[in-house]
């Protein structure tokens, strides 16, 4: 057994806990069972422990299916990436489906859905980007430099102004 500590030493109580879903990837194995993996990155300072559901709905027919849990918590250190896997009954059809990943790790949820397809057996497996999981690093990343530029243009201008005074 083990205790997870959370120390935080100096001003403020560290980055909080976060993460974010960016793709679903929807396999069938040679056993004929199909699976489904959500690529997950730990975006905050905590390591975290996921668990979590699938949800398979639109499917043929108008079929749904599940949810299927995870069969054991996956720990994600700070800054990791890693597959969370949902292993489903080989009953399943390959569909299309709208399938709906709901992860937790203590009080915090992400919720990420794609319209994904199982291949037959054998088949490569086709990786689904999540809707919105890169807009957001995106419009950060943007808003960032925007912000560094504008650091800069008034660094430059105070430098300026500071080396003409006679």
């Amino acid at each position: 057994m083990g205790i997870r500590v959370y120390l935080s030493v100096g001003p403020g109580n560290g980055k909080p806990a976060d993460f974010a879903i960016g793709s679903l990837t929807a396999v069938r194995g040679v056993d004929g069972k199909p699976r489904l993996s959500a690529l997950v990155t730990n975006t905050g300072g905590r390591a975290l422990d996921l668990q979590g559901s699938l949800t398979l709905a639109d499917g043929p027919g108008a079929l749904s299916a599940g949810p299927f849990d995870t069969k054991k918590a996956s720990t994600l250190a700070t800054g990791e990436r890693r597959e969370v896997v949902f292993e489903l009954p080989a009953e399943i059809p390959n569909g299309p489906w709208t399938a709906e990943v709901r992860l937790k790790s203590g009080l915090l949820e992400r919720v990420a859905s794609a319209r994904i397809t199982f291949p037959d057996e054998g088949e490569n497996a086709a990786s689904v980007p999540v809707p919105g999981s890169g807009g957001l690093l995106f419009i950060l990343g943007a808003l960032s430099i925007f912000v560094l530029a504008l650091l800069l243009a008034i660094l430059i201008r105070r430098h300026r102004r500071t080396s003409r005074v006679p």
